[in-house]
C-alpha cells in the first residue's frame, strides 16, 4: 500500500554572514520540511527587533540596522545574535539561534577632517597682503583640524604638523614656521584616523646677516671697512625688500657720530 509520511517536527538551523553596519547581510535557513515557515529576530547589544515574520524564504537579505553603531562606539565589530523560530503551520516547533558579527566600515566611519590654515603676524600679512602666503622663520600659523567624528565613535587625539613643529591639540598657533606644508590628522575612539596635508606658498626668506671687518686707519685718517652679510632680494607681494647699508664710528673714548648711508 502507498501512505505518506508524516512532517518530522524539527526545528531549522540558521546562519548568517558578516557584514558593514547599513549594509546586507545574507541568512540562509536549512529547514527539514519546504512546508516549514520561520521568524526572525535579532539581539545586539540593548538593541532587538524583528527581521521576517513567517517567511517562506530560506535566503534573506538583511541590511545591518545603522543604530548599530551606537551600541560599539569603541570598536570595529560587534557580535548579536539571529534567532530562528521554526512553525509548521501556525504550530511553533521550536527555535535555534546563530550568532553574526557586524562590522564598521573604515570608508564610511573614519574622521573628516576641514583644516584651515592662515598667517597670524599681522607684520608678515602687511608684508605679502595675503594671509594665505608665508615668510619662512617670522609667519605664524593659526591652524585648525576641523575634525569630526562619525557614526557614533568619539575624536580621541588630533595632531597638527609644520616641518619639525607640531601641536597635538585641535587648533592652535605654529609660530616661525619653516615649511609650507601642514600636515592634519585625527584619530577616534575606534582607531581609525584620517590625514591630509595642505601646502601653502612659502617664501623662502634669507635671515640678514651682516658682518663688518675695518682696517688699521692710514696716517692720513682713511679707513677701509669691509661690509658682507645676506640678504633676500625679493617682493613678498605687497611690498618688495629693500636692504639699506650703514655705517658709524667713534673714537676710543669719544662718542658715537651719526649713521652714513654706503651703496
Amino acid at each position: 500500500q502507498t501512505f505518506t509520511l508524516p512532517t518530522i517536527p524539527r526545528a531549522s538551523s540558521v546562519s548568517c554572514s558578516t557584514a558593514d553596519i547599513g549594509s546586507n547581510a545574507t541568512i540562509s535557513i536549512s529547514r527539514a520540511s519546504s512546508s516549514f515557515t520561520h521568524t526572525l529576530t535579532y539581539s545586539f547589544g540593548s538593541l532587538s527587533g524583528t527581521i521576517a515574520t513567517k517567511t517562506s524564504s530560506t535566503n534573506i537579505s538583511w541590511t545591518i540596522p545603522t543604530t548599530f553603531y551606537g551600541q560599539i562606539p569603541n570598536s570595529k565589530s560587534g557580535t548579536g545574535t539571529i534567532t530562528c523560530q521554526t512553525y509548521n503551520g501556525s504550530t511553533l516547533i521550536g527555535s535555534k539561534s546563530t550568532s553574526f558579527t557586524a562590522t564598521v566600515s573604515e570608508s564610511a566611519s573614519k574622521p573628516t577632517l576641514s583644516p584651515s590654515v592662515s598667517d597670524s603676524n599681522s607684520t608678515t600679512t602687511a608684508l605679502t597682503g595675503d594671509s594665505s602666503k608665508f615668510i619662512k622663520y617670522y609667519s605664524n600659523a593659526s591652524v585648525a583640524t576641523g575634525a569630526q567624528a562619525r557614526n557614533s565613535a568619539t575624536l580621541k587625539s588630533q595632531k597638527i604638523t609644520c616641518g619639525a613643529k607640531s601641536i597635538t591639540s585641535a587648533s592652535g598657533t605654529i609660530n616661525a614656521v619653516e615649511s609650507g606644508s601642514f600636515t592634519f590628522s585625527a584619530t577616534d575612539s575606534r582607531g581609525y584616523t584620517t590625514t591630509k596635508t595642505v601646502k601653502k606658498t612659502l617664501i623662502d626668506y634669507i635671515k640678514l646677516t651682516c658682518s663688518l671687518n675695518a682696517g688699521a686707519p692710514t696716517t692720513d685718517g682713511v679707513a677701509t671697512l669691509k661690509i658682507s652679510g645676506n640678504y633676500w632680494d625679493g617682493t613678498f607681494g605687497a611690498l618688495a625688500n629693500t636692504l639699506t647699508v650703514q655705517y658709524r664710528y667713534k673714537a676710543q673714548g669719544g662718542s658715537y657720530g651719526s649713521w652714513t648711508t654706503v651703496s
